[in-house]
């Protein structure tokens, strides 16, 4: 029987920065791996590799190769990141058994492992990356995008279900979309002059310092894009008077935001307790190209973009202009041998039902010892700490089977690599992990899931907050102690949890990444954006209790009216981000009106019209074509119409040739 310290099944993109650092520390290891098997050889193989990334450059590749790279940010295309793909498998063929592991038999301080030709090996560690499997996956690789006037439902929603959108939209397919609420989100905006991609404008750190001002700025409370329904009554009806006023004043002030003009878009959580985290996981997220920022991304060049891969996939824009109709999963009555849809009284024949499910780890048999017998391995992420470390299996590690809920893969599954390598070569470090892992995964729960039973997509993460408790557990994670300037503070304040962030110094540290982190805080002009959200924030608080203590001070309300205020500021203080994201990018004009409120202070009546003249010269700014809210705004989005019509004519050219001649025969 051979031997091995180390045995990686499945090698992918997940497995390399794990192989990077076990052959800087000499580790022996042996990988086992199925040929082509990823979604992505499969796209290849059936020409699929026609689109771009939802999640930017430098969320996408590592951070060994970002640092020889010092590229603008951008949105790479699926061909070029399988490129890279490519290029690291042809690095380590060599040492790729092709096979296909059956059975992996735990054992106390080893595992036997069994392969579909009859090998067996005695490994010390295995780990295990594997991908997922899902039905979404088969459609993106076999169904014929090009037809043409057909009635189309999708039985799910997610990214891989927009990219199937964008392609179908444009042949004038009727398209039914079933849902129960899910989060769009703009990947990328500008402000002036500076584009803003999602996942670099997340400013994660700022959670754990300013947990608050991290709630109001950065998850725009002022409409929340999704619904905790907490069990308990107490905090059920707190929380659903906090919807009723934010609609109330989303209705008034954010008529033009997508999800206070398509309300039911909401996801609703059910909730056992209320989240420790403003951000939860188990969240969809759908990062989409808005209109507005596509033209001018690509619309100098469109033909050759398309041909790229560069394709329009605003949902918002979709279902707006009534090309995506959005049905309720839950009301939704489906019939397939009929082939009809029936929601609210209104019934559908359709054409093709492309159907989804939950992604779940392709994963061999495992068994384990348990109670003196030997038992089948159930993987539920939940009972993995980070996802990462079974807590009923011995020195087996999951490797990338965390998706995030924005930013790219490659941060979650380098930060991975990074505690599976501490796991495998620091004996001390693995004990200490090991003896309170049942403690460990307890606590990490308790933070990021606001329900005790497990769910289908526990496994969805806010990737900033995974990665910082992945970096706090090797001891990587930065400190504000360490900052040493404004700019030292503004980068671990605002520069998103990127793998990049933690491996500037220490262990795990990379030649050249402290300079190619400065080098994206200055190409972001040091996320100014982020600041400008907080002061305003900040701006408009301090000002409501100002306003407030100088009715006080001249006698026109009493001290329980001010109390009040400060209750009702501690309460419902996600209010001021409606006149703050109003406000974008007027942020100049506004704290100069900041500073002429101040003489208004010293008279009650002109105090009281502070806000009135705020609130009508925000208006104002609002009007002005340049005015947009960072995420899912409405109010340009129909003038892009003609370009709308103009892109499809220029995509059904490139990508539907051989149908439109075929149309145009008839």
């Amino acid at each position: 029987m051979k031997e091995t310290d180390v045995l990686l099944v499945g090698f992918g993109f997940s497995a390399i920065p794990l192989l990077r650092e076990l052959d800087l520390s000499g580790v022996n290891y042996t990988i086992i791996s199925e040929k082509d098997g990823s979604i992505w050889a499969s796209l290849a193989r059936s020409g699929g590799l026609d689109f771009d990334l939802v999640s930017s450059y430098y969320t996408s590749f590592y951070t060994f190769d970002l640092v020889d790279d010092f590229s603008q940010d951008h949105y790479p295309t699926a061909r070029e990141f399988y490129d890279m793909h490519l290029r690291y498998y042809r690095k380590y063929q060599d040492r790729i058994t092709v096979d296909r592991v059956t059975l992996i038999e735990n054992k106390t301080d080893h595992s036997i492992v069994h392969t579909k030709s009859g090998d067996r090996l005695k490994a010390k560690h295995v780990v295990i990356s594997t991908a997922f499997r899902r039905r979404m996956n088969d459609a993106l690789v076999t169904f014929d995008c090009s037809i043409r006037n057909k009635t189309v439902v999708i039985d799910s929603i997610g990214d891989s279900a927009n990219l199937l959108i964008s392609k179908l939209v444009t042949g004038d397919n009727r398209i039914i979309c079933l849902q129960n609420g899910f989060l769009p989100l703009d990947k990328l905006f500008y402000i002036g002059d500076t584009a803003y991609s999602l996942d670099q404008l997340e400013a994660h750190q700022t959670a754990r310092s300013f947990p608050r001002l991290y709630g109001a700025v950065i998850n725009f409370n002022f409409v929340p894009m999704t619904k905790v329904l907490p069990n308990l009554k107490p905090i059920a009806a707190y929380m659903a008077l906090v919807r009723w006023i934010q609609h109330v004043m989303g209705r008034i002030f954010t008529p033009e935001n997508f999800h206070v003009r398509f309300a039911d878009t909401r996801r609703g959580i059910e909730a056992d307790r209320p989240p420790k985290a403003h951000v939860p996981n188990g969240i969809i997220a759908i990062k989409y190209w808005p209109i507005d920022a596509y033209v001018r991304q690509f619309s100098e060049d469109l033909p050759e973009r398309i041909k790229q891969g560069f394709l329009l996939n605003d949902l918002v824009y979709f279902v707006s202009e009534g090309l995506v109709a959005l049905w309720e999963k839950d009301k939704t009555k489906v019939d397939e041998i009929g082939k009809t849809v029936e929601c609210n009284g209104e019934s559908v024949h359709y054409d093709y039902l492309i159907q989804g499910d939950a992604e779940v780890p392709r994963l061999p048999r495992i068994t384990y010892e348990k109670a003196g017998r030997t038992v089948d391995y159930e993987y539920v992420y939940r009972e993995n700490y980070l996802g990462v470390i079974p807590s009923v299996l011995t020195n087996v590690y999951l490797l990338g089977y965390t998706r995030p809920l924005t930013g790219g893969l490659s941060n979650i599954t380098e930060m991975q690599s990074l505690l599976i390598h501490r796991m495998l070569t620091d004996e001390p470090f693995r004990s200490g992990i090991t003896d309170r892992l049942d403690e460990k995964i307890k606590v990490y729960n308790r933070r990021y899931y606001v329900t005790e039973t497990p769910r289908p997509r526990d496994h969805l993460t806010y990737y900033g907050f995974y990665t910082d408790e992945v970096a706090r557990e090797l001891g990587i994670n930065p400190s504000l102690k360490s900052c040493r300037s404004f700019r030292d503070v503004a980068k671990y304040l605002c520069y998103p949890n990127n793998a990049d962030k933690f491996r500037q110094t220490g262990p795990y540290k990379i030649e050249k990444c402290a300079e190619f982190v400065d080098h994206v805080f200055t190409e972001h002009k040091g996320f100014t954006f982020v600041w400008q959200l907080a002061f305003a924030y900040l701006g408009y608080q301090l000002l409501a209790v100002a306003v407030a203590a100088s009715l006080f001070l001249h006698g026109w309300i009493n001290g329980y009216a001010l109390a009040a205020v400060v209750v009702f500021q501690l309460l419902f203080g996600y209010w001021a981000m409606i006149p703050v994201t109003n406000s974008c990018p007027f942020f100049g004009v506004k704290f100069v009106s900041f500073v002429s409120y101040i003489p208004m202070l010293f008279h009650p009546v002109s105090a009281l019209l502070i806000f009135p003249v705020d609130f009508l010269v925000t208006y104002v700014l609002r009007q002005r074509p340049e005015a947009r809210y960072p995420f899912n705004d409405l109010k340009n989005k129909k003038n892009y119409r003609e370009f709308y019509e103009q892109y499809k004519e220029v995509y059904n050219r490139v990508r539907r040739p051989a149908v439109l001649q075929a149309a145009g025969g008839d």
